[in-house]
């Protein structure tokens, strides 16, 4: 593994906001669980450590985390009420700020196997949870 790599970024919109603001509650009900951050904010992270001339940055209102294990999500998903996010699906959690604004949290599993794209499992205590295929999670890339 390489050393780790600090970066320092700031809201740029209203959106990128949300997103942060997503991310920091994740961050937060994971505790000590192992996530990754996925979507648009990692693309953004990513390009913070290796720009490239021709990318366009957006923007994304939602915060999209995985955890490899379905054992966490229950506790992770209490975390997540215990901060007043409110659960509208086994892995969708809002919170409506002072605002009106609104953070959307979308939190995936790991799925094992190789079918791809985004699959549903039904999670005990929990409900429907999309997951994605594992690969991903238990593999460290090489890095030029």
């Amino acid at each position: 593994m390489n050393d780790a790599t600090e970066i320092h970024v700031h809201a740029l919109s209203n959106a990128d906001s949300l997103g942060y603001l997503g991310q920091q509650a994740v961050a937060k009900a994971t505790g000590d669980h192992e996530y990754r951050i996925v979507g648009g904010h990692m693309v953004r992270l990513l390009l913070q450590v290796y720009p490239t001339r021709n990318a366009t940055l957006r923007s994304t209102l939602d915060a999209d985390a995985a955890v490899g294990d379905v054992e966490v999500i229950g506790p992770i998903r209490d975390q997540l009420i215990a901060q007043d996010s409110e659960q509208e699906g086994g892995n969708v959690f809002s919170k409506v700020l002072d605002t009106d604004q609104r953070v959307e949290i979308n939190l995936l599993l790991a799925r094992h196997g190789s079918s791809q794209g985004i699959r549903p499992q039904d999670v005990p205590g929990v409900g429907q949870v999309d997951t994605l295929p594992s690969f991903w999670l238990h593999q460290a890339l090489p890095w030029p």
